[in-house]
């Protein structure tokens, strides 16, 4: 008799034993579920703030261009007449561009989908596309994104440009 109960409780022992591995086992992959969904979450935070960071930068960039335009209104006109400009003038202009292309550059990286900013961008263009086109160094252009490299091609069409910049500007599509 005693032998049996030995049996029974050894028995019992291995499935008490079992079940608490089976138990163990179920937490341990609810844990490592757990912490998985935790490193993606922050994951997904921190690719979130990086954006939100490069979209403030790009708007504070933004904004610098537009203050130096109140600063210097003979700078936005349509066209900015910019041969009449001497020296000390002509090279402010040329910072004050190279601001305007650098400012759009940086918002298009952070907000590739936000068709306001090609807007603003074509609006904002015909101002400087003639000093654009006609610069002479060809590296103008080339050290801006692809996307504004584009913008400024779409412009220097819609201002009758055949080259800008040392590029020649593709036709309209469909025309």
């Amino acid at each position: 008799m005693s032998s049996t109960r030995a049996q029974i409780w050894g028995s019992a022992a291995q499935w008490i034993s079992a079940g608490a591995a089976i138990i163990a086992a179920v937490a341990a992959i609810v844990g490592l579920t757990f912490i998985a969904n935790q490193v993606e979450t922050i994951q997904k935070n921190a690719v979130q703030a990086a954006i939100s960071a490069r979209e403030q930068s790009a708007r504070s960039v933004y904004v610098q261009y537009m203050n130096w335009g109140f600063q210097n209104p003979e700078f936005t006109a349509k066209p900015v007449r910019y041969a009449d400009f001497k020296d000390h003038t002509l090279l402010k202009y040329e910072w004050f561009v190279l601001n305007f292309l650098f400012a759009y550059d940086e918002i298009f990286e952070a907000n590739k989908s936000d068709q306001t900013w090609k807007e603003a961008f074509l609006w904002d263009a015909p101002s400087h596309i003639s000093y654009i086109c006609e610069h002479k160094d060809s590296k103008l252009t080339a050290q801006f994104f692809e996307f504004t490299r584009s913008l400024i091609l779409e412009a220097a069409r819609e201002a009758g440009f055949q080259t800008c910049n040392g590029t020649e500007v593709p036709p309209k599509r469909g025309g």
